[in-house]
């Protein structure tokens, strides 16, 4: 039986509403239930949706199901994997192909395949580049879990403790309706509290030597600022950054905070600057 009072209660709407790629203007958002909604006159909040527009409001299951139009049942599928956990309690064995392991599975990965390729081109990230620095992988078919829809081959992401501990990876569908959503594997791969990182980056959780550090939000921003830079890059989307990571920055190193140019965004890097001891951090616009 699925909690879904639990699962909503680990839902954020804003989040929802930039992993699915709902078009917005500053702090509107296009409504996700009438076609005509110019400019945009929809709010979306931390538990659900409402259209000044049109009426039209719900809770965030509402918000997954109409922008993706599918069922409930399939709503609820999504938001679990947002959640990072599962929300169906079961008896039943694990799926066959996923390895008991993380290390395991990531190893079982693929470097890179046409259809990731394909996808890392259209949002102009250098895939030579992700490849070199083993940013990501690939699911290999015989491994690819029966939730990941349509036969897609998700692009795989690894996830880091505070310690710099590979924990658990991050999935993101690269073709079909689903390809800007980020799924997290339903049985035992938790995300949240666990961060992106580059080697640097790392070094710095491991052992905080590094004097400054790059803060990006979201796989395509830290592919594409890991790519071009020497510095060490974190990659954080909702829930991850936590005092645990806070921790590890030293007090004079500097931090680049460049999250999303949004309310929601700008909320993230306050959070961040004021939960670390150093006073040198700036604020940066990701690369539009």
């Amino acid at each position: 039986m699925i909690d879904i009072a639990t699962l909503k209660d680990r839902l954020n709407g804003l989040d929802i509403a930039e992993r699915l790629g709902i078009k917005h203007r500053g702090d509107a958002y296009r409504c996700p239930v009438h076609d005509v909604d110019k400019p945009p006159s929809t709010q979306v909040f931390a538990n659900g949706f409402k259209c000044h527009r049109s009426g039209e409001a719900g809770d965030v299951l509402s918000l997954i199901q109409h922008t993706q139009a599918c069922s409930f049942k399939q709503a609820l599928d999504i938001a679990e994997g947002v959640a990072g956990a599962p929300m169906i309690q079961t008896k039943k064995a694990p799926k066959k192909g996923l390895p008991p392991g993380i290390v395991p599975f990531w190893e079982s990965c693929r470097r890179m395949s046409k259809q990731a390729m394909d996808w890392l081109v259209s949002r102009g990230l250098d895939v030579d580049r992700i490849v070199e620095l083993d940013l990501m992988r690939v699911i290999p078919k015989r491994n690819l879990p029966a939730w990941a829809w349509g036969g897609q081959m998700p692009i795989v992401t690894p996830m880091f403790n505070h310690k710099g501990i590979l924990k658990s990876v991050r999935f993101r569908a690269v073709e079909g309706s689903m390809a800007r959503f980020p799924w997290a594997e339903e049985t035992k791969y938790e995300c949240r509290g666990l961060i992106m990182a580059n080697a640097k980056a790392g070094e710095m959780l491991s052992n905080s030597t590094v004097d400054r550090a790059i803060i990006v939000e979201g796989e395509p921003d830290y592919l594409s600022v890991s790519t071009s830079t020497d510095a060490p890059v974190f990659g954080i989307v909702s829930g991850a950054w936590t005092t645990r990571f806070a921790e590890r920055v030293p007090d004079d190193a500097t931090l680049y905070l460049a999250t999303d140019a949004n309310k929601a965004g700008e909320e993230y890097a306050r959070k961040i600057a004021t939960s670390v001891t150093t006073r040198n951090v700036y604020r940066c616009r990701p690369k539009a």
